[in-house]
């Protein structure tokens, strides 16, 4: 119960807090959130002098704070104090209030309002200059809708593709024809196949990237033209009636069919489809070249064709014209050549050809068997029988053995193109024979002979033909024959040489010949030659007698055959290599003849006296032929004496002794 009491008294006081907006943040519209710094400030939010510190371990708690004012786009991370501006804030003022409060004194609080002033990047889109289009049947490409010029942001050229500034789209609505169309990576303004001459827009808007809502649009417009075209139809097409079809040249003129003003072609540089409209019977036309074709044995007369050229990008930007054809004859002339003249022959002699550059004519041109002209003999009485025509080649030809006379063919030319279209001509043929003549030769001498000898050739300058001298045999100019000749004559036709036979009889014998051209066996000659057999001059005449002393040895006594023994002018030799042959007709005992050699000898011991030889000498050539001679052979001994020498005086003596020398060369003598 002892109790004492008393009152303190606690003054409690908050600690100063104080939040503090700053100057007001600029930026610039994105569609996606951007940090717009911190809403405290170390300056202008405090807690009892300190720098307000949001967060865990901070001294203060940070909220935003519900307001009629605040921006949706605006939020503030409490535990860190960032403000940030969410994507797609549209340009203006975004507020927002905040409130710190005393981390250990929840009450204690303070609040101010952050505000951000959004702005978006200036963009503009502007319209081109009439955009000039080509109408085709491809859709095609009509420049960029954007202009480095009129299509900016923030004054620069905006960019589209991989890395763009902006996005473009097309703004559907009254602006904007179907025809056309945007490419949206490229800018390209593109126009749709077929699109027909005419006026047409596309309205475009372009966004910036980063901020969808800040876009600006323009509108584009496209004239559409067709590319001029024309066709015009070329002079009458002049062709020639022909059995084969035949191109009668090209529709395509460049001086007529023209696109965009330049010469229409087919694949070329300035390229157009082609068609056939109508044609006459007969008449084609080959779309991928725009050749006209003529079909065979089209009737005379005027052919029409109509085509049509369009453009190839432009299917409905087309021409027509009508080409004309006009069909006729081909002049066609035949004409016959002066009379020709040829040599008879046995074989198929060649005239020339009918068809001549100057007369033959096939449209002024010359005719040529087997390619412009059909060739062909016409039968008939204008056409001999003897005459023939080789139609590839033109070549008139004689018939082998034709005999001299004149002779016609008529022939016919026709148009190979068109064998209706024919000319005709007669040809005159004048065969003669060359003049041929056989003339004798002198009367020919041979001598008899054992073996067949020569007589010369039957053929002479005098044998000629055509005034040349002839010759027979393989390759010459006659065919020698033999008609008829004596007994013991031969000809060779192959050389023209006569022979004499063998042991011929002495005298005249005669040999006809006939010489017939080689190249026509009926133009022909005939001559006769004479030979006259006759002997050859021989002589056989002995030598003086033959004087030799008696020999007990064999003693030559020379040659029988000497000066005088003669065969035809020449001296008489025998022996192999000789002329003549030796042979003895009668000798003496005591007397030889070598006939090889003609050496007569006397024979060992012969007694003095006068022998005797005959000998014949025949020509070897003709042993018929022979002479004769004797020949002398005298032997006479050698004057022999003995005389006594006086008597020789000896002494008689029982010894063999000498008595001198019996022979004593005065009177021993020979």
């Amino acid at each position: 119960d002892n109790c004492a009491e008393a009152v303190e008294s606690v003054e409690v006081t908050d600690l100063v807090i104080a939040a503090g907006a700053e100057a007001v943040r600029p930026a610039t519209g994105s569609d996606s959130d951007q940090a717009m710094g911190n809403v405290l400030d170390a300056g202008n939010d405090v807690l009892d002098g300190a720098a307000a510190v949001p967060g865990a371990g901070g001294n203060v708690v940070l909220s935003a704070v519900a307001d009629p004012g605040n921006s949706a786009f605006l939020a503030v991370d409490p535990a860190t104090g960032a403000l940030t501006l969410t994507g797609g804030a549209p340009a203006g003022t975004h507020a927002l209030r905040y409130r710190i409060c005393e981390a250990a004194n929840a009450d204690n609080c303070a609040e101010a309002v952050e505000t951000v002033e959004v702005t978006d990047r200036v963009i503009a889109a502007g319209p081109e200059a009439v955009r000039p289009v080509i109408g085709a049947d491809a859709a095609q490409a009509a420049g960029s809708v954007l202009s480095a010029l009129n299509d900016t942001l923030d004054g620069v050229a905006v960019v589209l593709g991989d890395s763009p500034t902006v996005v473009l789209s097309r703004v559907a609505g009254a602006n904007s024809a179907p025809e056309l169309s945007v490419d949206g990576y490229s800018g390209t303004l593109l126009v749709a196949a077929g699109t027909p001459a005419g006026s047409y827009t596309l309205e475009y808007r372009i966004c910036e990237i980063g901020n969808a809502d800040n876009c600006a649009t323009a509108i584009e417009t496209v004239e559409i033209t067709d590319t001029p075209i024309a066709a015009a139809a070329e002079a009458d097409r002049p062709l020639f009636q022909q059995s084969a079809a035949q191109a009668a040249g090209t529709v395509l003129d460049a001086g007529n069919d023209l696109l965009d003003g330049a010469a229409a072609t087919l694949g070329g540089a300035n390229p157009v489809t082609l068609t056939l409209v109508s044609a006459d019977p007969g008449l084609t036309l080959d779309t991928a070249t725009g050749v006209i074709t003529v079909a065979g044995d089209q009737p005379l007369g005027r052919h029409t064709l109509t085509y049509r050229i369009c453009e190839p990008a432009n299917g409905d930007n087309c021409a027509e014209a009508t080409e004309a054809v006009v069909i006729s004859l081909t002049p066609i002339a035949a004409a016959a050549e002066a009379p020709r003249n040829v040599t008879g022959q046995d074989e198929i002699l060649l005239a020339g050809n009918v068809l001549d550059a100057a007369n033959d004519l096939l449209d002024g041109a010359a005719a040529v068997a087997g390619d412009t002209v059909i060739l062909s003999a016409v039968a008939g009485p204008d056409t001999a029988a003897e005459l023939s025509l080789d139609p590839a080649t033109g070549e008139l030809r004689v018939a082998a053995g034709t005999a001299p006379g004149s002779y016609t063919l008529r022939y016919r030319i026709c148009e190979a193109a068109n064998p209706v279209n024919c000319a005709e001509a007669v040809e005159t043929v004048v065969v003669t024979d060359r003049p041929i003549l056989a003339a004798s030769e002198p009367t020919r001498q041979v001598m008899q002979a054992s073996t067949q000898v020569g007589a010369g050739s039957a053929l002479a300058a005098g044998d000629t033909l055509d005034g040349i001298p002839v010759t027979p045999g393989d390759g010459g100019t006659v065919v020698l024959t033999l008609v008829g000749a004596d007994a013991g004559l031969s000809l060779d036709p192959e050389t023209g040489l006569i022979a004499v036979a063998a042991n011929q009889p002495l005298g005249t014998h005669t040999l006809t010949y006939r010489i017939c051209e080689a190249v026509n066996a009926d133009n022909c000659a005939t001559a006769t030659e004479t030979v006259e057999v006759a002997r050859t001059t021989l002589q056989a005449v002995a030598e003086p007698t033959r004087a030799l002393t008696g020999s007990d040895d064999e003693l030559p006594a020379g040659l029988v055959l000497g000066a005088g023994d003669v065969l035809d002018g020449v001296q008489a030799a025998a022996g192999p290599s000789g002329n003549v042959d030796l042979t003895t007709v009668a000798i003496d005992a005591a007397l030889t003849l070598d006939t090889e050699t003609g050496e007569l000898t006397v024979g060992a011991g012969t007694a003095a006296g006068t022998y005797t030889v005959t000998y014949r000498i025949c020509e070897k050539t003709n042993p018929g032929n022979c002479a004769e001679a004797t020949e002398t052979v005298t032997v006479t001994d050698t004057a022999l004496a003995a005389g006594p020498e006086p008597v020789r005086a000896l002494a008689g003596s029982d010894a063999a002794q000498s008595a001198g020398n019996a022979l004593d060369p005065s009177n021993d003598t020979l």
